[in-house]
């Protein structure tokens, strides 16, 4: 038997269905001007919402930018060396950078504080540290208080041109002259190669045992003069008494006295200190010494 076949050509809608589908329709026409509405609505809490938020903003920036919310005297504390202007004039000018910022660079609230500090010990050597701070909540003014670096000893370029350097081996500042130190000052060299040391570390990693060591000298009786940096892994110390005490970094500093002793009272030193010209503690229990005027010896 054959597909049976239904002619859909002359069935019509019944008018049921007709009208239900013209009441949709119409339904939806009915219903756009609520959502224009709604929408409009929308658009006007948006809008609102906007203008809101920018009059916060806008609020926001001109009170931290009006006179009462802004840094407008400056007190500098600690300068001897280095002149209060100078201090002062490079805090305003840091707090003058990017003035056209949504809130000022110079507002009590928001001023960088860590960052000038910071910039203060850089651009200005002579200083050891700075720290920032205002006297009360809504203060305008801004006490700066520095810490100027203390002279240890000179560091000279062939005696030339000499420089103060602190107890951590940091040169910080030209030398008047080595006649304005007092005599019991020690003399660095070696160590730094530009032309201009100010800002620079001598044997910043070694700094703190070879004044250690002068210091255990000192306490012994073997008062240094000079002191050179050789390398990264030796120094020297011309002591006032004539000679000079090669030495290697890392060694311990009560063996290197102990031994010096040792060498000066052994039987082949003993009387004769006086015309030593070296005295080598880098190798351990061999210890290697020089006369004026002749060759290396060792002893054990």
């Amino acid at each position: 038997m054959g597909p049976k076949i239904i002619d859909l050509r002359n069935k019509k809608p019944s008018r049921r269905r007709v009208h239900h589908a013209r009441s949709v329709f119409a339904g939806e026409r009915r219903s756009s001007p609520l959502r224009a509405r709604r929408r409009k609505v929308r658009f006007a809490i948006l809008g609102a919402l906007l203008i809101m938020l920018a009059a916060i903003a806008y609020g926001v920036h001109w009170t931290a930018s009006i006179p009462q919310m802004r840094i407008t005297h400056l007190r500098v504390e600690g300068a001897h060396q280095v002149s209060e202007s100078e201090v002062s004039d490079h805090v305003r000018t840091m707090l003058a950078v990017n003035s056209w910022r949504y809130i000022p660079q110079d507002n009590i609230f928001f001023y960088p504080k860590r960052e000038i500090e910071e910039s203060l010990v850089t651009s200005l050597p002579r200083l050891q540290s700075a720290t920032l701070r205002r006297a009360s909540f809504l203060s305008t003014e801004l006490e700066v208080s520095i810490k100027e670096r203390e002279s240890y000893a000179l560091w000279c370029q062939q005696e030339i041109r000499c420089f103060d350097m602190d107890e951590g081996g940091f040169v910080f500042a030209a030398a008047a002259s080595t006649a304005a130190h007092p005599s019991t000052t020690y003399i660095f060299s070696g160590g730094i190669s530009s032309e201009n040391p100010i800002g620079q570390g001598v044997a910043p990693d070694h700094m703190d045992g070879i004044v250690a060591l002068l210091k255990r000298l000192e306490e012994t009786g073997y008062r240094a003069r000079e002191i050179r940096i050789e390398n990264e892994q030796d120094f020297s110390i011309t002591l006032e008494r004539g000679y000079i005490l090669k030495a290697s970094y890392g060694a311990e500093i009560n063996n290197l006295v102990r031994d010096l002793g040792l060498v000066l009272n052994s039987e082949a030193l003993r009387g004769t200190e006086g015309d030593l010209e070296y005295i080598d503690l880098r190798f351990g229990n061999r210890v290697y010494y020089k006369f004026k005027g002749s060759v290396e010896s060792s002893t054990r």
